[in-house]
């Protein structure tokens, strides 16, 4: 899983959008339209851009024009070919009957961006860059399984499973395993890639190479000259970087971009009435939670922990900012998408009555002050988020007045994305400095959620950030991830589900629709909604 910036988030992954409106588009095209240059915004700054290395979906979403990945997904969730030339299976042979061996088979014209063929080899890099613990990796899931990896032809890959890996299309170089395909004949020399040279501005095997890293600034991408694929009908993408989301809509608005990318649902009354623009609410597989940090003694007593989530209107949040974008969820399994996802769970409810009993009955007496107490000790919590987002703030606002209602005191304390996502020790998130945090998942298609609820992937060196450990969930996610029979691995996620309602390490508020606001000119985007919106950008026309 990925994180991702924004505190909105989303449930459905039913395929395509949903388009709300469409204004303004002149007949011959927009005069503020710059032929064959595609402007686009998100309200992030990417860490890196070697998507190893740092987690954020602004990354992932910039990678997504430079990078091959083994598969991806396309609008309707389905997976297709990207570096091979096609997507394993049972069926077609590629994948053996017990799941132990994958055959990729790589196309054999592809070319970095230096002229240097992609083979095999870089595969195999690639699963050593990432199982190597000197790199700065967020999870070494479903690569630590494999055994090996050979080749007789340098562009069929056989790899062989230590254990069967059930998501393995959407986790080995792919959009989900945080690692796209690198360059061996580059990268292998370095004892770790953490801070090489690369990273600020990477030879790439995709439709586009990058040009130009002006931080915090812009991405300059231009056409791959060794891209054996259709030649991109773009000449030219510029990632544009936006402190926040207000100056993000405002650029839209001025026509000053094209795209405005994973935009805001509160912004949503201004998103869809911008002349020259449509906007459009997608499914994704994108949840906004809010974290327990359970390193901290105070919350590691659960009725706390359950207290503060019955104090929580998650029907406010959506109403109020979101416009009703959104659905009210209670685990990570999407109600209108996952397979996985059982209704029939019971779960607690919006309550600050019952919030206040359960914490009178722990202890916490209320004050005079208006804030309860326990052994001398004031209910006072700090509540995280990225700076740059609006709705996160607007978020922060409604919860510290909620849980304020009840006696408990929240001060909010925000960092900048770069810092709050950081994929080491420094983070906010990864280094466990917060004690309540507010942020979102960008999962994938299959319901696998071992990468940030396994007792083994604790943070730093996992996304566990919580450090949450239920071994009975963690049994259960495990067995999931070695079968292919699907109604065992719903029952384990049932599991997970229920372990989850049960000990509230984490609030998960809602799923959502990522919003996008366009010119009428771009032609070819039909987002996806697997990590990220972008494929096929060799498509892509202006």
């Amino acid at each position: 899983m990925l994180r991702h910036l924004a505190v909105v988030a989303l449930a459905l992954a039913t395929a395509g959008c949903t388009k709300i409106t469409a204004t303004g588009a002149a007949v011959g095209g927009n005069p503020w339209t710059q032929a064959g240059v595609l402007r686009w915004s998100e309200n992030a700054e990417p860490h890196s851009l070697n998507v190893m290395l740092d987690s954020s979906s602004v990354t992932n979403d910039i990678a997504s024009f430079a990078f091959q990945y083994t598969v991806r997904y396309d609008d309707k969730a389905r997976p297709i070919p990207d570096a091979v030339l096609r997507v394993p299976s049972i069926e077609n042979g590629d994948v053996s009957k017990d799941g132990m061996r994958i055959t990729y088979r790589l196309r054999p014209d592809l070319r970095w961006s230096d002229g240097a063929p992609l083979t095999c080899q870089d595969l195999k890099f690639t699963w050593q860059a990432v199982l190597n613990p000197k790199n700065n990796v967020v999870t070494t899931d479903g690569y630590k399984d494999i055994g090996s990896i050979t080749w007789s032809n340098p562009h069929i890959c056989v790899v062989r499973m230590k254990r069967l890996y059930a998501p393995f299309l959407q986790q080995l170089w792919s959009v989900n395993g945080n690692a796209p395909i690198l360059p061996a004949h580059l990268l292998a020399a370095y004892p770790n890639i953490n801070n090489v040279p690369y990273n600020q501005l990477p030879v790439t095997s995709g439709p586009f190479t990058y040009v130009k890293w002006q931080h915090g600034v812009e991405v300059e991408l231009k056409p791959n000259p060794y891209w054996p694929g259709p030649k991109p009908k773009l000449r030219e993408v510029i990632f544009k970087t936006m402190p926040d989301e207000n100056t993000m809509l405002a650029q839209v608005q001025s026509h000053e971009v094209d795209l405005l990318a994973r935009g805001s649902a509160h912004q949503w009354p201004q998103e869809q009435n911008i002349a020259g623009t449509k906007a459009s609410a997608i499914p994704s597989f994108l949840f906004s939670h809010l974290d327990f940090n359970l390193e901290r003694p105070l919350l590691r007593d659960r009725s706390l922990r359950m207290a503060i989530a019955m104090s929580i209107d998650k029907r406010e949040i959506v109403d109020k900012l979101l416009h009703g974008l959104a659905d009210i969820a209670w685990t990570d399994q999407s109600p209108r998408l996952s397979w996985a996802y059982d209704p029939t769970l019971p779960h607690y409810a919006h309550d600050t009555v019952a919030a206040g009993e359960l914490l009178d009955a722990d202890g916490w007496i209320m004050g005079a002050d208006g804030i309860r107490h326990k052994g001398g000790n004031a209910l006072h919590l700090t509540l995280s988020a990225a700076a740059e987002s609006s709705a996160g703030g607007q978020t922060e606002t409604l919860i510290q007045a909620e849980l304020k209602s009840v006696g408990i005191a929240i001060t909010v304390k925000n960092a900048p994305t770069t810092v709050y996502f950081e994929n080491d020790a420094n983070g906010i998130i990864q280094g466990g400095k917060y004690d309540l945090a507010l942020f979102a998942w960008s999962a994938a298609a299959d319901p696998d959620d071992s990468a940030i609820y396994s007792c083994d992937n604790f943070s730093p060196h996992g996304q566990n950030n919580m450090h949450w450990c239920n071994r009975r969930a963690t049994a259960a996610m495990n067995d999931a991830l070695q079968t292919i029979d699907q109604a065992r691995r719903k029952a384990d996620y049932r599991v997970v589900q229920q372990e989850l309602l049960k000990d509230v390490p984490t609030i998960v508020f809602y799923f959502n629709r990522d919003v996008f606001v366009s010119n009428t000119d771009l032609k070819g985007f039909s987002p996806s909604p697997v990590i990220s919106p972008f494929y096929d950008t060799q498509r892509y026309a202006i």
